[in-house]
């Protein structure tokens, strides 16, 4: 006999049908599980099991608790923002870029350098607060031959800071606020300045005799009062323009005792924008192969 279901029957199975295609899925059933992991009991024991297992996150110890891996107060010291240091702040080569020997940490806000991989060969730092350079920023780096601290805010750098890397190259410290001229190694061939406070004063005697590599030399944009000289032969580039150069002197570029002496190397001069008239200072470039870029 074939038995019909009633409409209320009907209604009920579709009831209940709805009801448990609403109700939301056991996370242990999706596993393929028939039972509750052993030692668990109904459904406190499996909220307790999933609330272990599956929602839980781990917990990080509090520093100062007894859980903390010092027992007690870290020790906090400023960190690269000038704020205090802690457990979970980012190494350098997580805030900045490190890539092949060269680490980028340009427009970061940094007030201090970050402490580098020891096989730093070029270091940028550009657009960030930076005051001072301390002789321990790069102690210890012999591979670092590129440093780029351009558009900062640097008034001092430590003794000693450049002269202590045997393979430093460039030195960029543009658009800073420096009065005096660091000390530098004779291995720099590339030294930018512009855009400092540099003075006269500042710059020591004979600063650049001995810089028997430097290439090019950028001190535009200062308030230097004469040609820092002696300058190296090696000297393809100078640019002196917008400082308060007034004078050249006949030996300034050239060597008046030798009338066959020829700098052949330097081809770029500037001296515009500077209070000094170039037509009366004519025997301060004859060894010259381009007359400099200035007023007449």
């Amino acid at each position: 006999m074939r038995v019909t279901p009633s409409t209320c029957e009907l209604v009920a199975l579709v009831s209940v049908l709805g009801m448990a295609w609403t109700l939301p899925m056991d996370p242990y059933l999706l596993s393929g599980e028939e039972e509750l992991p052993p030692g668990t009991d109904g459904d406190q024991d499996r909220y307790l099991w999933e609330e272990e297992h599956i929602f839980q996150q781990p917990q990080l110890p509090v520093e100062g608790s007894a859980d903390h891996e010092d027992g007690g107060q870290a020790d906090e010291k400023p960190d690269l923002l000038g704020r205090e240091a802690k457990p979970h702040d980012l190494p350098t080569c997580l805030l900045c870029i490190c890539l092949h020997g060269s680490v980028y940490c340009d427009d970061h806000k940094l007030k201090t350098i970050p402490p580098l991989p020891k096989d730093t060969a070029y270091f940028y730092a550009r657009h960030n607060n930076i005051r001072t350079i301390r002789k321990a920023d790069f102690a210890g780096y012999d591979q670092l031959k590129r440093i780029d601290v351009s558009n900062n805010a640097i008034e001092e750098v430590e003794e000693d800071t450049f002269t202590q890397l045997p393979a430093l190259s460039d030195v960029l410290l543009a658009d800073n606020s420096l009065t005096v001229l660091p000390g530098l190694p004779n291995t720099v061939t590339h030294l930018d300045l512009r855009k400092n406070h540099l003075t006269s004063d500042g710059i020591e005697a004979e600063a650049f005799k001995d810089m028997e590599n430097l290439n090019f030399l950028y001190l535009s944009d200062n308030n230097l009062d004469f040609v820092p000289v002696p300058l190296p032969d090696s000297l393809k580039v100078l640019h002196l323009q917008n400082n308060n150069i007034q004078h050249l002197q006949d030996d300034t570029f050239c060597n008046p005792k030798d009338l066959h002496y020829f700098r052949k190397g330097l081809e770029d001069i500037r001296l515009d924008g500077n209070p000094i008239n170039l037509s009366n200072s004519a025997d301060a470039y004859t060894c010259l192969p381009r007359i400099p870029t200035g007023r007449f």
